[in-house]
Order: C-alpha cells, then structure tokens, then sequence
C-alpha cells in the first residue's frame, strides 16, 4: 500500500510505502499519521488468521507499531474470541485519533465492538460490543437485555467527555434473532 499526502493542486507532498495498511488512517500530529496495518498468526489449526494493528508512521518514514489485535484477543483455543473458521479476527474498519485524550477509537467489526486503545501504552482502555458473547455493550438503562446498539461498527468519533458517536453497518435485530 502506498500512502500519499497531496496539496489541492495535485501536487505530492509526501508518499509512503505502508505495507499491510488497509481501510483508514487518520492524523495523530504534523507529519505523523496512524492506519490500520496488519499481522498474522498461525492458528491452532494451522490457518493462517489475519490480526489488526495500529501502526503510526513519522516523517521520516519510520513505522512503530502501536497496538496489535492479538495481544487483547488472543486467537487460542479456550479464549472467548476463538472461533476456529474465522482468518480476519477482528476485522477493523476505522480508527481516529483524539489529541487532547492521547488515544485512538478503533471499530472492530467481526466482534460487533468498539475500542479505545492509549497512544503513549498501546493498551486497550475499554471496549463496547454489541456480541452477546463479550456482555459490554452500551444500552439504554430501560433496556438492558435487547437490543445491542453496536452491530457490525465502520465508524466511531468522540462527541463529548461523555459520548460516541457509532455508524453501525450491522443490523442489531437480524444478530440476536429478533423479529
């Protein structure tokens, strides 16, 4: 993959060679942006899963990465996120970055979540899902069994200390069998 920062007469201010970047990207400080990047892993089943990562590239071209999907998800038999059919194991889709927090929002499409993960730690902060399975989405308080609000997430910003703002692909009644 390349990256290219382009002035609005088409002129290249910047190119990169970023392998195994995929989706989204967005800018962290002047001259420095993050994407979602990727790595693998040998299932035990001996497939190949694919993970996500976010990996930050400075100006001159150094790429660190900052987070890795499998060190929060591990993809073992005995974690509750093993499921021995899935290669794309968290299936980003997005991923910005708040300054004034220090720390990225990142969906995570496969397990219908959304994440917050801390810059200066690489560590997972918290995560809201909508799967049944990982019990930690947002729900209004009068409904706290049904429905899940989190169903196959593409985008997440901050609105406020208190609030995010999620673009679900999903549909949350079709995930819990719900007519």
């Amino acid at each position: 993959a390349q990256f290219y920062e382009l002035a609005l007469d088409g002129s290249v201010l910047r190119t990169e060679s970023v392998p195994g970047w995929h989706i989204s990207f967005t800018s962290v400080e002047s001259g420095i942006y993050a994407g979602l990047g990727s790595d693998t892993h040998q299932g035990a089943n001996g497939r190949e899963i694919f993970g996500d990562t976010i990996v930050e590239l400075a100006p001159d071209g150094t790429q660190t990465e900052i987070w890795n999907s499998f060190d929060d998800f591990p993809p073992e038999p005995g974690s509750q996120y093993y499921d021995e059919m899935v290669d794309d194991w968290m299936h980003a889709n997005f991923l910005t970055y708040d300054a004034d927090r220090g720390k990225y929002l990142i969906s995570l499409g496969r397990i219908n979540a959304v994440a917050q993960i801390d810059r200066a730690t690489g560590t997972l902060d918290w995560m809201a899902s909508g799967n049944p399975m990982y019990a930690t989405d947002v729900k209004p308080a009068d409904e706290q069994e049904y429905p899940f609000l989190i169903s196959e997430p593409h985008s997440v910003q901050w609105l406020g200390e208190d609030r995010i703002l999620v673009f679900n692909r999903g549909f949350p009644t079709a995930e819990i069998g719900m007519s």
